[in-house]
């Protein structure tokens, strides 16, 4: 009994022992459990702050990296304005060194370019000091200027003063002072004289309107143009003579309906008026080519329009070209000139004839003169071409035989045709000694053939204002003045 009893305990206490334990195992599983809810939640807490913490590292890291951004935008956009600043301030600088340096090389340049002065339509020539620029003003060696302006010149030393008069102006400057008096009046220049390479240069436009002469200035050639008032008189004169329009203006002729004009001035003088005279103009023989209302007769008009203000009669013409067509030579040309006599004839009436023509017209005038059935008493030929055997010439004819026939120097004879030759020594052109041994060996021959030989004179210096100036022209006229007057 004692055993069932003592068994029945152990049992019991078995299973005591089985529930206490499994409490306690339960008790440790809910422990265990309680325990890594805890771990759990203190983990997700650690998480929680962890993730917390790295995002506000994170957010930290943002605002840093914000913060840096914004300085360095900051920095760059400081950096740009100092960059656009300094490139503004190297902008204005390269500008203003741009400026400086053009200045620069506009100065530069000035001084390189050589400043021609003209007076009267001729070149100054200056041995020493040349004429510089100066704040837009050309100033001149002082001497030159007077002497050229034919001024006369006084120089006090002590007190380093000029004094110019020309006619009724005189002038009064001081070196390095912009005053200065015109006829007693005060006045002020731009520019003051000044000492140059010892010399004194002066301001050449208040200088010469001082002296009551007209300055131009070309900005472009460097050239300042001086005209006395002697000139422009003698200008005047020319352009009045220029003015002077003919009776006539037509057609002297007409070839394969192409017209060879004519511009006729007829007189009434009982003197000069029975005398006509034939200008015919040069240009390697090149002239009218096909029908045209164009004037090709100009380049000797103004010696028709000259004498037909003496009272003379007088003419102007053109003719075919050389280049006329295929089969035109020299001698259809003659013919022309023949023909435009035989027209002035028919319009006026006089006893002599003069000729005259200037380089292959001067060529043509003295055809005329020695064809006696013309009867042309006096020819006037500058810088004449007279031998067309010349190279330069090759197109004037067609053989040989030709070439010969028409010219002049190659043709001597006796006539009654007095002849006057002019020639300047000068002619790049024509040669001048051809002009020369045409007039000895006419001579020879028991012609009158005088030889005017001008000494540095150039081609075509007959034609007005082409070379010369109105003062030249006037020189040479003055020679054929003379001689028409011992002659006619």
């Amino acid at each position: 009994m004692k055993k069932i009893i003592v068994l029945a305990l152990a049992a019991a206490l078995l299973v005591s022992g089985n529930v206490f334990a499994a409490e306690e195992d339960a008790t440790t599983s809910e422990e265990t459990a309680v325990t890594s809810v805890e771990e759990e939640t203190t983990t997700a807490e650690e998480t929680t702050t962890d993730e917390e913490e790295a995002t506000t590292e994170e957010e930290t890291a943002t605002d840093e990296e914000e913060a840096t951004t914004e300085e360095e935008t900051t920095d760059e956009e400081t950096a740009t304005t100092e960059g656009e600043e300094a490139s503004e301030e190297e902008t204005a600088t390269s500008d203003e060194e741009e400026g400086a340096a053009s200045a620069e090389e506009d100065a530069v340049a000035d001084e390189e370019k050589t400043v021609v002065v003209n007076i009267d339509g001729i070149a100054l020539e200056i041995a020493d000091q040349q004429p510089i620029i100066e704040g837009d003003r050309v100033l001149v060696p002082l001497r030159a200027i007077f002497e050229a302006l034919d001024a006369s010149v006084e120089w006090d030393q002590e007190t380093k003063t000029v004094t110019a008069e020309k006619g009724e102006n005189t002038i009064e400057l001081t070196i390095g002072e912009t005053a200065y008096t015109v006829n007693g009046e005060e006045k002020e220049m731009d520019v003051a004289a000044q000492l140059v390479n010892d010399r004194t240069l002066v301001p050449i436009r208040v200088v010469s309107e001082s002296l009551a002469c007209e300055v131009e200035w070309d900005s472009e050639g460097y050239i300042v143009d001086v005209s006395t008032p002697e000139h422009l008189a003698v200008v005047a004169e020319a352009d009045r003579i220029r003015a002077i329009e003919p009776d006539i203006d037509e057609a002297y002729k007409t070839v394969d309906d192409v017209r060879l004009p004519i511009k006729m001035y007829l007189s009434d003088d009982e003197v000069n008026g029975k005398t006509a005279i034939l200008a015919i103009h040069g240009g390697s023989w090149y002239a009218v080519k096909e029908d045209s209302d164009t004037w090709n007769g100009g380049w000797m008009n103004y010696q028709a329009q000259y004498y037909a203000d003496k009272g003379y009669t007088t003419a102007a013409i053109s003719y075919r070209s050389i280049d006329f067509n295929e089969d035109t030579t020299v001698f259809d040309l003659i013919q022309d000139c023949k023909d435009a006599v035989a027209y002035m004839r028919e319009k006026a009436d006089f006893d002599k004839l003069v000729v005259m023509g200037d380089s292959s017209g001067g060529h043509l005038a003295v055809e005329l003169g020695l064809d006696d059935e013309v009867g042309v008493d006096i020819v006037v030929a500058a810088n004449p071409v007279l031998d067309l055997t010349e190279e330069a010439w090759a197109h004037t004819a067609k053989t040989e035989e030709d070439y010969i026939k028409a010219s002049p120097a190659l043709n001597i004879k006796q006539t009654d045709t007095k002849f006057l030759v002019m020639h300047g020594n000068a002619d790049t052109v024509v040669n001048y000694e051809i002009s020369k041994k045409f007039c000895e060996d006419m001579t020879a021959e028991g012609t009158q053939a005088d030889f005017i030989e001008l000494d540095g004179v150039d081609h075509a210096f007959l034609l007005s204002r082409y070379k010369s100036t109105d003062e030249q022209i006037n020189e040479y006229m003055a020679m054929i003045d003379e001689y028409l007057a011992e002659n006619l």
